[in-house]
């Protein structure tokens, strides 16, 4: 997910959502704005000091989890002695796959709002984000695991506290903020904005 075209979907998926969730959008401003009147951030980021922004950390997760452009599906061999799966016995050897979208779309994980773009999720509770975090598999898990994910990371969160720190976004159409297209990974085009720099004491 390190390359530029995957990492480029997230963040405008984030900045969809941020824009197009007004209390999203306060809270985040907020974080931001505490964040560097307590001389916590730098003029321009570094990542280590992205832990004083747990709430940025926490719109990137749930964008990843609503719009992660990991289209593939992930493969598994089934071990020795085979594996009951969904309530079926799978001999061993046998290969079997499920698609990122269908971990990270499960109610009795995420709540009964799993559609819905709801940050607070993944701050509410140590023990249920850990086990938010352990179902996330955006960037791939075991010997399928993204090798780029901290550079996405980090690229992710510079860009998105530079973005909402220095302007004001606006979506020219809020209406249709996007447009869907499926590649390889899917896409999100055509997402047009008005950027104003804010006024800052």
């Amino acid at each position: 997910m390190a390359g530029s075209a995957t990492t480029a979907v997230v963040l405008k998926m984030a900045v969809v959502f941020v824009v197009t969730h007004p209390s999203v959008l306060e809270r985040l401003l907020q974080e931001i704005d505490k964040a560097d009147e307590a001389g916590l951030l730098s003029q321009m980021l570094q990542f280590k000091e992205a832990k004083h922004l747990p709430y940025l950390t926490a719109i990137l997760n749930e964008t990843l989890r609503l719009r992660a452009p990991q289209i593939t599906p992930i493969p598994r061999v089934v071990p020795k002695g085979g594996a009951e799966i969904c309530g079926y016995h799978l001999p061993e050897g046998t290969l079997v796959a499920a698609l990122p979208w269908s971990f990270q779309a499960r109610s009795d994980l995420f709540g009964p709002d799993v559609r819905a773009f709801r940050p607070e999720r993944w701050l509410e509770d140590e023990e249920q984000t850990r086990m938010l975090h352990k179902s996330s598999v955006s960037f791939g898990k075991g010997s399928t695991s993204c090798v780029g994910k901290n550079v996405a990371d980090v690229e992710m969160t510079k860009f998105l506290v530079q973005l909402f720190r220095e302007y004001t976004v606006v979506l020219q159409d809020p209406l249709k903020p996007s447009n869907k297209v499926s590649r390889v990974t899917i896409d999100y085009i055509n997402v047009k904005v008005r950027l104003t720099a804010r006024k800052r004491a």
